[in-house]
């Protein structure tokens, strides 16, 4: 099922191939869906959302639409996702709507607010000004495909077991919902702590001007020296992120961690807290080069080079580890 050139090849011997369905009674949409495998539903819908839209409206045995069936959280796993929370993530772009269609769709009155749940009033809401509308569409188009080729009324549908898919939604996914708090808590305050010190470095560096004034003048003697400036601007930069960084770690500890948080706002946070934290851990590095360069004689500067590099190891070991974290929220379906 995962493999879109096979399953492309199938439908375009056997056109009718689209209608089969399995002892479940479930067709090759519901397959895609509850199998995670975004390539294929893309295929689908591109090719057969016009000419066969009942495919579309299917539901299996069990009365599960294909929302109800994005919405559970299976087992088969086809991508590689390393935490809860980046799996919650996943899980809700693949269940929820595009917002940019739902905005539009509201607009002209082919949904009625009246069927949507709180949950999808409140994407809806937070997408009301055209250029949110962008953002989000830029964001969220390209994993976010169930609902935008379902028609709204299998959004309300309730299966056998009288459920929404919303309800389905958060009822499968209490527990890793769990597991993502519990990891961006203690994510958050691991790096909060470090962000913590280095604002404190920061802010030390930043008041203390090395070699001294001119006199009572206020000018500092090492003006225009290279190292001296490089000190001072890295020392700033090193506050300002730092501080940026602690400021976006605290905001995640202190979320209600809602649903809809874990789509966009949650992450959005931890990226920039991770980028803000390893902009101020390099500058960091760069003040602390800069500043003890005024005490190292010419001759020397060459092996001072080397012992700096040395002492910067454990630093650059801990920043590299969680660098590893920062690549994993680029690279996941965000």
């Amino acid at each position: 099922m995962g493999v879109k050139e096979i399953v492309e090849e199938i439908l375009n011997e056997f056109p009718v191939a689209i209608h089969d369905e399995d002892a479940d009674k479930k067709n090759v949409v519901l397959l895609a869906v509850e199998n995670r495998q975004p390539k294929i539903y893309k295929l689908l819908r591109k090719k057969y959302h016009k000419s066969h839209e009942s495919v579309f409206q299917k539901v299996d045995k069990n009365g599960n639409s294909a929302i109800h069936l994005a919405a559970t959280f299976g087992k088969n796993r086809p991508w590689r996702i390393s935490s809860a929370a980046i799996q919650m993530q996943w899980d809700l772009k693949w269940y929820n709507v595009c917002s940019l269609s739902l905005s539009l769709s509201l607009k002209w009155g082919c949904v009625s607010s009246y069927e949507m749940s709180a949950f999808e009033m409140v994407i809806i809401m937070r997408t009301i000004t055209n250029a949110e509308i962008l953002l989000k569409a830029w964001i969220m188009g390209k994993s976010q495909f169930i609902k935008s080729s379902t028609p709204p009324n299998l959004w309300t549908l309730r299966n056998g077991e009288d459920k929404t898919s919303m309800e389905v939604f958060e009822e499968t996914h209490e527990g890793i919902k769990k597991d993502g708090v519990q990891w961006l808590n203690s994510t958050s305050q691991s790096c909060s702590v470090v962000a913590a010190r280095i604002a404190s470095v920061a802010y030390a560096s930043a008041a203390t001007v090395p070699g001294g004034y001119k006199g009572d003048s206020g000018i500092p003697i090492l003006e225009g020296d290279p190292s001296f400036d490089t000190f001072i601007i890295a020392s700033l930069v090193a506050l300002c992120f730092s501080l940026t960084s602690l400021t976006m770690f605290l905001s995640v500890l202190t979320s209600n961690y809602m649903i809809e948080d874990f789509l966009y706002n949650l992450p959005t946070k931890l990226l920039l807290g991770l980028t803000s934290l390893f902009i101020s851990i390099g500058a960091m590095l760069v003040s602390f080069c800069a500043g003890h360069f005024f005490n190292i004689e010419d001759r020397n500067r060459n092996t001072g080079s080397r012992v700096f590099a040395i002492i910067c190891l454990p630093v650059s070991a801990y920043a590299l580890t969680q660098f590893r974290l920062l690549i994993r929220l680029v690279n996941a379906p965000f």
